[in-house]
This record gives structure tokens, C-alpha cells and sequence, in this order.
């Protein structure tokens, strides 16, 4: 676990030097930038010259730093859109009151129902594993999420990473194949896709 945390202190210290670059690069453009538009000439253009290289840098650095937060809201806006499309959600209120309640038996039968409607629904997916949860089947709550992970047009959401985060709690490092599988696919957010990463690391460190 100490490996662990070291990679996350060296990750945020290479952020943090990225962004030391970037501030660098785009002084250097606008001293030299600005300074030789204003003075004009051979020295202006000298100048000119000297910021040019520091501004492509600037641009290069920025988009390591700011394209994976562009893509995720692409990714968010297109997924939405598509949302917007689909049948709507399941009304899942009443399953999680029994579940609250304690009447975790009602709630499995109008879970497992809603499930053949619903089989990419990683609410429905969630729901379901919290009743097995609740109940202390662990056997039924990895079969809750295998059986969800293994539909093929799952929805996007946050229960997905919240299944995925109990799936590696349940079984360990055998699940590390399933985590490398989901993080190759363009449906999770960055912070999300981080989330996972984290606990991948977790699992590979502890093996």
C-alpha cells in the first residue's frame, strides 16, 4: 500500500509541474510576444521569434493538461443526448423504500422483474445488490454484478463505478480483469476513470 500512496504524491507533484510549465511558457509568450509587437522592427521581430517556440509549447503543455476534461464533457454531452433517447428510467422510489424498510424479500422479486426489462440499468443493478447486501448473500451480490457486466449495452452512470468498486472489495485481484476491460471503454468520465485506476493499482500492488 505504500507503493501506492507514493505514485499518488509523484502523480500530483508531475501535475504540479505541469501547470509550473505552462504559467513559465505563457510569461515567456506574452514578454516576448507582446513586447515585440508594441516595439516593432528587427527587434520586434526577434523578439517575436524568441516567444514563438514558448507558445506552441504553451499549447502543446495545455492540452495535456486540459483535453481529458474537453473530452470528458463531449463525452457527457453526447451521452445525454443519447439518453434523452432511450425508453425511460425504471421507477425505482418504491424498491428502495422496501429495501429501507427492511422488506428486502418484496424488493428482490420487483428487482429481479425490473432487471428482465431493464438489463443494462446500473441503477436496477445496484438496487439489486444492495437487497443481497442487506441480506448478507455475498454469493448473490458477485451474481448480481456479473450478471449486469455482462450485458452488452450497459448504460453509463455512477453506479456502474460503485458496482465495479464493491465487485474488487467481494473478490480481490480477480477482478482485475474485469476493471482493465471497463477501463478501455469511452463511457466513464475522467475523475471516474481515475477512481478505477486507483483501485486497479490497489488490487495489482496487493497480489
Amino acid at each position: 500500500m505504500a507503493g501506492i500512496y507514493w505514485s499518488h504524491v509523484l502523480e500530483k507533484f508531475c501535475m504540479a509541474l505541469w501547470y509550473v510549465l505552462l504559467l513559465f511558457c505563457v510569461w515567456v509568450m506574452v514578454r516576448f510576444g507582446l513586447g515585440g509587437f508594441l516595439e516593432g522592427g528587427l527587434t520586434g521581430v526577434g523578439s517575436f521569434l524568441i516567444a514563438l517556440p514558448f507558445g506552441v509549447l504553451a499549447g502543446l503543455v495545455g492540452w495535456r493538461l486540459f483535453a481529458p476534461g474537453l473530452a470528458d464533457g463531449v463525452t457527457r454531452l453526447l451521452v445525454g443526448g443519447s439518453e434523452k433517447l432511450k425508453a425511460p428510467p425504471p421507477l425505482l422510489s418504491p424498491c428502495a423504500g422496501m429495501i429501507a424498510a427492511g422488506r428486502l424479500e418484496e424488493a428482490r422479486e420487483a428487482l429481479l422483474e425490473l432487471r428482465q426489462q431493464y438489463p443494462n440499468s446500473p441503477e436496477v443493478a445496484e438496487l439489486l445488490w444492495q437487497v443481497y447486501e442487506s441480506s448478507g448473500d455475498r454469493e448473490g451480490q458477485i451474481a448480481v454484478i456479473e450478471t449486469y457486466f455482462q450485458t452488452s449495452d450497459r448504460q453509463p452512470g455512477a453506479a456502474n463505478v460503485m458496482l465495479l468498486l464493491a465487485y474488487a472489495d467481494l473478490i480481490g485481484e480477480r477482478a482485475v480483469p474485469l476493471l482493465r476491460s471497463e477501463l478501455g471503454r469511452s463511457v466513464y468520465r475522467a475523475v471516474e476513470k481515475r477512481e478505477l485506476q486507483n483501485r486497479l493499482r490497489s488490487l495489482i500492488g496487493s497480489a
